[in-house]
């Protein structure tokens, strides 16, 4: 009978080296699993980023509004007065 080396593994295909790299290989399956079914980390910037455009919007609107609104009022005060078809509103 042959004599196993002291060195050798049992079976095959387990070699420290190996479950590192299978290790390895599991941990970075599971990060991916999170990011893929995970909340996403960009949903709060996103929402911030809506809410900041609405204020903007909402700014400008307001001083478009104010500059129309005293346009027509210094036409009304000069007797000058145009009848006009103003542009839909984007919402």
């Amino acid at each position: 009978m042959k004599k196993k080396d002291e060195d050798q593994r049992p079976t095959f295909g387990t070699h420290w080296g190996d479950w590192g790299v299978i290790v390895i290989a599991f941990v970075f399956f599971l990060g991916f699993l999170g990011l893929m079914f995970g909340p996403s980390p960009l949903k709060g910037l996103e929402k911030f980023d809506v809410v900041a455009d609405k204020i903007k919007s909402g700014i400008v609107e307001k001083a478009e509004e104010e500059n129309r609104q005293k346009a027509i009022h210094d036409a009304e005060a000069s007797g000058v007065v145009e009848v006009g078809i103003a542009p839909a509103k984007k919402h």
